[in-house]
């Protein structure tokens, strides 16, 4: 078997505020810029950043939202998180947040020759 190809890379981490939201990142990713290391989580979510309304000492209400896991070419990092802020909206307000840090190494994942996407 053939060692497995490494790369420096980078991962990039946003939550989005609901499912559909998700769901056309990821779509657009591998669509547009052939993006398959991605990994989509459901979680809870609270944000504090912005006045909600609610009382002074007390923490907006948590609601489902999904956590969105991107690994990228290291040299790709910086130009694919603008790209992912501008696709996924996330600069309006309620929009989500996006961070990126540094990963040892990963493994590109390829399909083989002749295999049949589906």
């Amino acid at each position: 078997m053939a060692p497995l190809r490494q790369e420096d890379s980078k991962l990039i981490t946003c939550v989005l505020p609901d499912e559909a939201a998700a769901r056309l990142l990821v779509e657009t990713l591998y669509g547009e810029r052939q993006i398959t290391r991605t990994e989509v989580v459901p979680c809870l979510a609270s944000g504090n950043l912005t006045r909600d309304g609610s009382k002074t000492g007390t923490s907006p209400d948590a609601t489902m939202a999904q956590l969105i896991k991107i690994v990228v070419p290291a040299a790709e990092a910086d130009a694919m998180f603008e790209y992912i802020y501008e696709k996924a909206r996330i600069g309006r307000p309620g929009g989500g947040v996006i961070f990126q840090n540094n990963l040892a190494n990963s493994t590109p994942y390829v399909l083989p020759d002749g295999a049949v996407e589906v």
